[in-house]
């Protein structure tokens, strides 16, 4: 959770904490568990138990991967 404080961009993900905390979960869930082993229903329980929104945790999920792998640019060497 602390890689979402790097960039000022995602400060709009701490809106509602509720469905930050849910979409961290599934994004968690998403990077660390194999595929051949998606047997849980992640995001149905997620949208169950938090009452949150099925897309507003799809977008967030979406905004946390790609701020997680997507490179940050290093300033030139001189």
């Amino acid at each position: 959770m602390d890689l979402l404080y790097e960039k000022e961009d995602t400060s709009i993900l701490f809106s509602t904490s509720k469905c930050l905390a849910a979409s961290i979960l599934v994004a968690t869930y998403v990077i660390t568990v194999p595929v051949q082993r998606w047997e849980f229903p992640i995001l149905p329980w997620v949208v169950f138990v938090t009452s949150c929104e099925e897309q507003q945790i799809v977008n967030t999920v979406g905004m946390v991967l790609r701020h997680i792998f997507d490179p940050v640019p290093l300033p030139p060497l001189i």
